[in-house]
């Protein structure tokens, strides 16, 4: 029988109703992290299929629109979703398939594909309840580990060379702009550690009201430093002033085209994705009052589905996949605020978004090293996650061999990428190294030290 424990550093669970300051404060949180990947991502599939400016803002509008509805479909129960704060973004395990599709066939093959990979997500729904061998508190905390691994490596990179950030995007030499400087500049990088220490402090020593915050004040800060330091460029500038204040998204009935290389890529992208929805709402449901000796896979299946099903919306819209986003959820644990108005707030505010382009290239500003700072919160954020959910001194010794192999597998893929590099025959397309190599591991190891066990 499960036994529910309360999570005394959570300050509002889901059904909690926060004051509407409260909800829109905590809603920017997410709104100046994830708003400049909304934004230069699109803008980089538009140049790659040759549209106008134009239609590139459309494109930026629609995807606004996407990660509204997928955002809502996570915590709307009425309509069958979980009911969890899981604000969405571009979905990580689309990035690479999704670059590399565009170049080849355009906007047309993403919606396509992306479709597909949202059909295979829902179909593998059902299938969830069917492998418990694999499906444990062990495998999630895995599983945050290795995205908090290859998430710090990418602050890491946007602190010391941001003009690199493609490389750590693995068989796919894309670069995603996501902040105004790419060069290395020492002041920059001071901003940066102080914005991070800032973050640290705010998590750490402030009360919980101030806690909510602890990305979006010392963001601000750390952005208005660099405005006063002139170290935000001045083409960056005059592009921000270019950008209309005003504009009527319109939807585009998007063209159809499929390229059956692509396929296994955004296949393997869905099943990335269910394993991401199994890691990220079992963290949630860890921390919030719903918290178990056992995981809810119930609650995982739906959520799984509605991921699904949001990733099918974004296609017919003309965006790339719209999905619960690492970073965002590691964002609401940290502050601790899990209330489902947060996401109504959220959406609402993208929706507002896509109608100002003016407003939304404003936060294409933010210095990279202001936003590596982020990201590396956020990674030690999904790290400690994980930690708390492997519970690595209760582990038998075949779960501490999956564990060491696996977690080895999956760093050196990150330290010396070129050993999985060098017999790469360009049919396959994925983001996240240390997730994908150090899954593979954990999953094979796993059943093989099971079924020793049971031997025995």
């Amino acid at each position: 029988m499960s036994t529910k424990q309360k999570n005394t550093e959570i300050l509002y669970q889901f059904e909690d109703k926060p004051s509407f300051v409260t909800v829109f404060g905590v809603s920017f949180n997410y709104i100046i992290k994830f708003i400049p990947l909304s934004v230069s991502l699109p803008f980089l599939i538009a140049q790659l299929s040759g549209l106008s400016y134009q239609q590139a803002l459309n494109l930026i509008s629609m995807s606004l629109f996407a990660s509204a509805i997928s955002s809502l479909l996570q915590a709307t129960k009425k309509i069958g979703g979980p009911g969890i704060l899981a604000p969405s973004n571009y979905s990580t395990p689309f990035f690479a398939a999704t670059l590399a599709a565009v170049k080849i066939g355009g906007v047309s093959l993403v919606c396509t594909m992306t479709i597909l990979a949202g059909v295979f997500q829902i179909v593998l729904t059902p299938l969830l309840h069917k492998f418990k061998i694999i499906f444990t508190k062990h495998f999630a905390g895995f599983i945050l580990l290795m995205m908090g691994v290859w998430l710090g490596s990418l602050g890491v990179k946007e602190f010391f060379q941001p003009d690199q950030l493609g490389q750590l995007i693995l068989h796919a030499n894309f670069s995603v702009v996501q902040a105004a400087s790419s060069t290395v500049n020492g002041k920059l990088i001071l901003v940066g550690f102080f914005t991070l220490g800032l973050m640290c402090a705010f998590r750490i020593w402030s009360p919980f009201r101030y806690r909510l915050y602890c990305l979006l004040i010392p963001m601000l800060i750390g952005w208005g430093v660099s405005w006063f330091w002139g170290l935000i460029p001045q083409a960056i500038l005059q592009q921000i002033q270019q950008t209309p204040w005003f504009l009527v998204p319109h939807f585009l009935m998007p063209t159809w085209s499929f390229n059956f290389a692509f396929l296994l890529s955004f296949l393997l992208a869905g099943l990335l994705m269910t394993f991401s929805v199994f890691a990220l709402c079992t963290a949630v449901l860890e921390a919030s009052e719903e918290k178990s000796q056992e995981i809810n896979m119930k609650l995982v299946r739906r959520s799984n589905f509605m991921t699904g099903v949001g990733i099918i919306i974004s296609g017919f819209l003309g965006a790339a996949a719209q999905a619960m986003e690492p970073g965002s959820i590691a964002a609401t644990l940290l502050t601790g605020a899990l209330s489902k108005r947060i996401a109504y707030c959220y959406a609402l505010l993208l929706c507002l978004l896509a109608f100002c382009p003016h407003l939304f290239s404003y936060l294409l500003s933010i210095p990279a090293a202001v936003n590596g700072a982020a990201v590396l919160f956020l990674s030690a954020g999904l790290f400690l996650s994980g930690l708390r959910l492997l519970d690595i001194a209760k582990m038998n010794e075949g779960q501490a061999l999956s564990f060491s192999f696996a977690l080895l597998i999956g760093l050196i893929s990150v330290v010396t990428p070129e050993i999985y590099q060098q017999n790469y025959n360009e049919a396959l397309y994925f983001t996240e190294p240390a997730f994908v190599y150090g899954l593979v591991a954990f999953i094979i190891f796993s059943i093989i030290f099971t079924l020793k066990m049971r031997k025995k």
